[in-house]
């Protein structure tokens, strides 16, 4: 039986196969759900969303009955645009008197009110992209792949673009993390992470450019098994 869960929320344009480097690392003692947004892989046949609101709702009824299925500790995880999904989650899981996670973990996440994230919804979806790395040259070559990748960003954009943040305070603890290469998450863009962070918060600069996160997770998830056997 599993002594981890870790709810994953991908970035922009993500998927589940955003965590395939988590699912490789994880062991026999971690599960890992994944946040499936519509318009993308198993559910490419749906619209895309472009409330944010409305997904994060959503996601916390549906998260409800995992949650309390059993008394697993559990983590929630997000990247990039995840990060904002996973802190709104949390408030709304709260808000529902669902038990709170071992801890939230926004990776490559701007503060929910920083204008660190101008610099995302300002650009076209292939041109960011580009920017960030991460996508097979394929995808560009394909016309058509590069229709279905970008159709799902380009909503999540507009998703984002349109949030307004209530600026609740988590009552979990909160880790922050970011890459040392990443050319638009820097030390200043998530800095205004603590403004939210009712539980404490701790910062960390970890080596790699936006998808850090993929080098990192063995000694993540190290911490978390130790933090959870407390």
């Amino acid at each position: 039986m599993p002594r981890l869960n870790v709810v994953c929320f991908p970035p922009a344009g993500g998927a589940a196969s955003s965590f395939s480097a988590l699912r490789r690392a994880a062991g026999g003692d971690t599960a890992v759900t994944t946040v499936l947004l519509p318009g993308r892989e198993a559910r490419i046949g749906e619209p895309c969303a472009t409330n944010l609101d409305r997904v994060v709702g959503t996601v916390a009824e549906e998260l409800l009955p995992l949650l309390a299925g059993d008394d697993t500790p559990y983590v929630l995880l997000g990247h990039s645009m995840g990060g904002l999904l996973a802190y709104e989650a949390a408030l709304r899981l709260d808000d529902l008197g669902a038990r709170r996670p071992l801890r939230v973990v926004v990776a490559g996440t701007a503060a929910p009110r920083s204008a660190g994230w101008s610099a995302v919804t300002s650009r076209g979806p292939e041109d960011l992209m580009r920017l960030l790395g991460g996508v097979p040259q394929e995808v560009f070559d394909s016309p058509e792949l590069l229709e279905i990748v970008t159709r799902a960003l380009r909503a999540d954009l507009e998703m984002i673009a349109g949030h307004r943040c209530s600026g609740g305070l988590l009552r979990a603890p909160l880790s922050v993390l970011y890459g040392s290469e990443d050319p638009l998450v820097g030390a200043e863009a998530v800095a205004d992470w603590a403004d939210v962070a009712g539980a404490g918060a701790t910062v960390a600069e970890l080596a790699g450019g936006h998808f850090f996160l993929d080098a990192h997770y063995p000694g993540l998830l190290a911490d978390w098994h130790l933090e959870a056997a407390r």
